[in-house]
């Protein structure tokens, strides 16, 4: 994808082509009681997996693994579409320990790392 690209064309690229996450998603029975705690990299690609997830009914409590690789405009557009997200690039290391304490505080059901 050429880097003279806004954030937003992006996003609508990676929508547009990542279509298949969202079908798979939209596949699965409701989501209503699933309090999903992530802990990712968090960048653009994700968009499309977790945007699928929330619009299935999936509560989502979102953190980093790796707080370089977080991308802020990505943390934004998580949080717009109605997840928790609790992270930003180059946080600290007690941050990030704090975000997942308070990732397992919140109670998930499933958990996912990647």
């Amino acid at each position: 994808m050429r880097a003279d690209l806004t954030y937003a064309d992006r996003l609508g690229w990676v929508l547009e082509h990542m279509h298949r996450t969202a079908e798979a998603v939209a596949a699965l029975p409701p989501l209503d009681d699933v309090r999903l705690a992530c802990s990712v990299h968090i960048e653009i690609k994700m968009v499309a997996l977790f945007d699928a997830l929330i619009k299935r009914g999936a509560q989502l409590f979102i953190t980093t693994c790796n707080p370089q690789t977080v991308c802020d405009e990505t943390v934004v557009q998580l949080r717009e579409r109605g997840a928790t997200v609790v992270a930003h690039r180059g946080m600290s290391e007690q941050a990030l320990v704090e975000a997942v304490d308070r990732a397992l505080a919140w109670r998930p059901t499933h958990l996912l790392e990647i």
